[in-house]
């Protein structure tokens, strides 16, 4: 079989999955919510980047459905990656959080993304929920991370605060300094150690 047509026969394959244009979307979208922001980002915006001809509206009911799947899919693959590591020790588990928070200082879409959401949200209304969840779902996943180094391994309310207070000093960190670009390991290492000492204690 040749190049093109196995080229053909893959849009082929494409064109008659009708989860197909979906897919293109979400990854628009998310590009698009990464980058710019979700007040910044039109559903117009979103179809000419997938490239679909479609109605936006056939695949999703309005911008915030597809602003919870993005964030649900991101979320997802943040906390997947968080519990697939198991630290020996809280040096390297400072260690690990001060990576991901300078992965999140130099990509800070995804924390933005989240706070936009919350930001536009009604606590008692379904996204709200969701906002809700995808953050109890990330202090789950550090809550994890602290009982693996704590010395009593039991996983509490108190270590679920815990848990809760690491993560909001990252998303915090984030925020003031997503645009400075001067802030250095240590200075992260110093924030992430003092708040995970308090947490193990």
């Amino acid at each position: 079989m040749t190049g093109s047509q196995y080229t053909g026969s893959r849009q082929h394959c494409a064109s008659e999955d009708p989860e197909h244009p979906r897919r293109q979307l979400i990854r628009a979208a998310t590009v698009l919510f990464l980058s710019r922001g979700v007040a910044a980002t039109s559903v117009k915006q979103i179809t000419d980047r997938a490239d679909i001809s479609g109605s936006f509206f056939t695949h999703f009911k309005s911008k915030r459905a597809i602003c919870d799947e993005v964030a649900d899919l991101l979320c997802a693959q943040a906390t997947a990656r968080v519990l697939r590591f198991r630290p020996r020790d809280s040096e390297e588990l400072v260690s690990k959080l001060v990576t991901w928070t300078e992965v999140a200082l130099a990509r800070p879409g995804w924390v933005r993304l989240e706070l936009e959401l919350a930001a536009r949200s009604d606590p008692d209304h379904r996204s709200g929920k969701r906002s809700a969840q995808r953050s109890a779902q990330l202090c789950n996943a550090i809550a994890a991370l602290l009982d693996t180094v704590r010395s009593e391994m039991t996983t509490d309310t108190l270590t679920e605060v815990r848990a809760a207070m690491v993560w909001s000093t990252i998303v915090g960190f984030v925020c003031r300094n997503a645009h400075n670009r001067e802030v250095s390991r240590a200075a992260i290492e110093q924030h992430i150690t003092y708040v995970v000492r308090f947490a193990l204690t």
